[in-house]
């Protein structure tokens, strides 16, 4: 079994932090969406349903302040880990040009 140069395990570990990145950002664009399907029902352009449509959006507006919040400390955790990964700087990487 072959081990792994440090530039290899360190962009293994930034990859782990960019899907948590993309994550984090679909779950944004979901609650996007859902907010503009409360507002169409407030513009009457989608049927009502039984829930408070101002109260959805409060509540979707909340979740979406939470996940701003969680898209935040995966940036941060990729900065971190991209600043004391060694390995990531092009005099050490294999690959460099």
């Amino acid at each position: 079994m072959s081990q792994k140069s440090l530039s290899d395990q360190a962009a293994d570990v930034l990859d782990i932090h960019i899907v948590d990145i993309a994550a984090q950002l679909e779950a944004l664009l979901r609650s996007v969406r859902e907010l503009q399907r409360r507002v169409l029902v407030i513009r009457g352009a989608l049927p009502r349903t039984d829930a408070d449509p101002g109260a959805e959006i409060q509540a979707r507006l909340g979740q979406m302040l939470r996940e701003a919040e969680a898209l935040s400390d995966a940036v941060n955790a990729a900065a971190d880990a991209a600043l004391t990964s060694p390995g990531l700087t092009s005099e050490e990487s294999p690959h460099a040009p």
